[in-house]
């Protein structure tokens, strides 16, 4: 027997069918790969020196990963990696199906605007050529994205692409021993080459080293988001060894497929959202300024902060609230605002986030001079109509907003985690300003019973609400439902929205931590537990401090010092910035998929490229991707889920693929003039009919069926 023992600076003896230089070649040559074209995982990996594990070789050339003196493959790591591999690959033979999220189906993408009737004109074309039913997918005889969690030595993922042609994978590893282990075994100088972007195929490492699980979710979750569709659609997971730890983040995972694909965003939003960019800057609305926010003083934000969300636990707390309203600085977010006027709360700050015409809605049932009072803060694609309504407002820019790329604005910084609800603009708001103790009431993000999902005096339970609003309530009835954790222990229900508002909250709090900052969280609503925020039954109080002073200080601050004008010069070169990306971002889509010969592995391949050309766009050209990001996303899963939701002869697939890039093709032709018809237009707030329509309702303007008599299809 050969016994390795890395924990002694690799001194090897005896000989085998391996020899100690065949393993210590393999390692270096790995190194030197590393060091060249994988700084950081060279930097990581050569100056750690072992202290768990160890490699055994064997004389019938089989080895062994010991770990604490437990061996992980009981003297046959070869052989277990090709019965696993072999194991694996035998579910997923082609043909076999898979269920991830339902395909795209007519009547999806149902609404009176361009880019609704465009991709559902496209489906309904699609299906006239091959319609299906069902809700699975159909593997091929290569996989698209395999996600090899855990490594060992790496032989289960050698093994496996001798086997089968994968397009795309992810090595998952949180081990720095683990994978140490496998530069000795496995060939990654072989391997990742292979991976050629050119070619339509990649390789990806998420090394998470000593990190917990809640880090190592979001590390894989943050590198799988960026390839939709194929993500989530044909993504397969390879557990090395059933890690148990794997196997819970690969649920988590699976579980938030739809809370995913919800946040893809759509042009016809993006264009509503410009539209009312473009009014509020021409309103003369100001922005919150890095200026104000350098002037605050460590006193203000060491005012307690309320922030106030609609949920049924307010009940509980607005008498506390209006007893001691002096003593915080109280933010309502959203529809929570009406349940606070019916109690005779006023609010120094309300936070608002939808551009749609429901949050207009909303506010016309409250009382105009109570309003009027009340400091408003909201992105600048907030409708105008809901800032016409207060008399103090600030505009911001989300951080995912392709409006913070279009318009340069040297004193104001995007805010991040302020979407997607109107409790995360809250919340951001004060953690921008670095308040230090921020308290959730009434954010309960959940509720055990769906009649009782939001506090007394909520718009929702009005008998003559508006019918939006109706509808709104209504469709919590075809809602996919979560079940999670409350903060009592029991579990709640919640939707995807909310779910996502939860995340993004808790996803705030740890980067908060992360980067060193003061601030602690406190959540005192009796809905869903949110992590990083401990819960509290009651908030303690300090009546030695005059609060009230503090707060009238840092809200003159905010709103009354340092506006920002903006020009019509401006504006036009905002536009001008965006429609050079359209520009660019069409002329790269048609490039990759002319190249497509109708097979759907070259689908396959151009989807893999088109999804990294938008993601390289991220970081190349700011935040204008996120104007066009959501609408390719859809666009290609129309196609991707179609042709994989049946078994299809390689000439149907040519004629799908076909009549596809047609549709796309157009779609982005028409855009660009749909783009300049719509921001070139000096229409007052009153003549303007898109501020008054809900996103899915047509409006005056360009719309689908003006285009395709154009017959510009490519």
């Amino acid at each position: 027997m050969l016994h390795i023992n890395l924990q002694q600076n690799r001194q090897l003896t005896g000989q085998t069918v391996r020899t100690k230089q065949d393993l210590l070649n393999t390692y270096e040559k790995n190194l030197e790969f590393f060091k060249t074209h994988l700084t950081p995982i060279y930097n990581a990996i050569e100056p750690y020196e072992f202290k768990r594990c160890r490699i055994e070789a064997f004389e019938n050339g089989e080895l062994d990963l010991i770990d604490n003196g437990k061996s992980l493959y009981r003297k046959q790591a070869i052989d277990y990696a090709k019965k696993e591999s072999n194991k694996f690959l035998k579910q997923l033979a082609p043909g076999a199906p898979i269920t991830t999220i339902t395909p795209p189906h007519i009547g999806n993408y149902s609404g009176k605007r361009l880019y609704f009737e465009s991709i559902d004109k496209t489906i309904q074309r699609l299906y006239s050529i091959k319609p299906y039913t069902g809700e699975k997918y159909y593997l091929r005889n290569f996989l698209p994205m395999v996600v090899f969690t855990g490594v060992g030595l790496g032989l289960h993922i050698q093994e496996l692409l001798k086997n089968k042609e994968v397009l795309q994978i992810y090595v998952v590893e949180h081990d720095i021993e683990h994978f140490k282990a496998s530069m000795y075994v496995t060939r990654w100088y072989e391997i990742v080459p292979e991976f050629d972007l050119l070619k339509g195929r990649m390789l990806n490492f998420v090394l998470t080293f000593g990190q917990e699980e809640e880090e190592i979710f979001v590390n894989i979750w943050n590198e799988l988001l960026r390839y939709p569709p194929r993500f989530p659609l044909t993504t397969i997971y390879y557990n090395h060894r059933r890690s148990k730890l794997y196997e819970k983040t690969i649920k988590r995972i699976q579980s938030e497929f739809h809370v995913f694909i919800s946040s893809w965003g759509f042009y016809d939003d993006e264009i509503n959202q410009l539209n009312n960019g473009i009014h509020n800057l021409r309103e003369g609305i100001p922005f919150i300024s890095k200026s104000s926010k350098d002037s605050i003083s460590d006193e203000e934000r060491s005012i307690p902060a309320l922030v106030v969300g609609a949920g049924p636990s307010l009940n509980d707390k607005i008498d506390f609230i209006k007893e001691n309203k002096d003593d915080f600085l109280i933010i309502s977010a959203g529809t929570a605002l009406r349940s606070l006027y019916k109690a005779g709360i006023t609010p120094d700050i309300h936070a608002e986030i939808e551009s749609d015409y429901n949050t207009v809605l909303a506010l016309n049932s409250i009382d105009p001079d109570y309003l009027k009072d009340i400091k408003l803060i909201g992105p600048i694609q907030l409708n105008p109509l809901a800032f016409k309504k207060f008399n103090t407002k600030r505009l911001f820019f989300k951080d995912s907003s392709a409006q913070s790329g279009m318009f340069e604005i040297s004193d104001t910084d995007p805010i991040p985690h302020s979407t997607p609800t109107c409790s995360n603009t809250a919340m951001a708001f004060l953690l921008y300003h670095e308040f230090k103790d921020i308290y959730f009431v009434g954010m309960d993000l959940g509720y055990k019973d769906k009649s009782n999902s939001h506090a007394q005096g909520s718009l929702y339970y009005e008998q003559d609400a508006p019918d939006q609003i109706k509808q709104a309530m209504k469709a919590k009835e075809f809602t996919d439902y979560i079940n999670i954790l409350d903060v009592n222990g029991g579990t709640i229900k919640t939707e995807p929205i909310y779910f996502s508002t939860k995340r993004r909250i808790e996803n705030a709090i740890r980067t908060s931590k992360s980067i060193g900052k003061e601030t602690d969280f406190y959540n005192a609503s009796n809905g869903a537990e949110i992590s990083g925020a401990p819960h509290i039954k009651e908030i303690a109080l300090n009546k030695n401090i005059n609060y009230k002073n503090l707060k009238d200080s840092f809200i003159n601050k905010v709103f009354f010092e340092n506006n920002i004008p903006m020009s019509e010069d401006d504006i036009k070169n905002g536009v001008d910035r965006l429609l050079n990306f359209i520009s660019d971002t069409k002329g790269m889509i048609v490039a990759v998929t002319q190249k497509m010969d109708g097979s759907v592995i070259s689908l396959d391949k151009a989807v893999l490229i088109m999804a990294h050309q938008l993601d390289t766009q991220q970081r190349v050209n700011n935040k204008l991707y996120y104007f066009i990001r959501g609408t390719c996303w859809h666009f290609m899963f129309s196609i991707y889920g179609h042709i994989y939701a049946q078994k299809l002869e390689q000439e149907d697939n040519k004629k799908l693929i076909e009549e596809w890039c047609n549709n796309f093709h157009a779609f982005l032709n028409n855009i660009e003039d749909h783009i300049k018809v719509i921001t070139s237009r000096k229409l007052s707030l009153e003549e303007d009919d898109w501020l008054t329509k809900s996103i899915r309702e047509r409006v005056s303007g360009p719309q689908f069926e003006d285009y395709d008599k154009k017959g510009n299809e490519v």
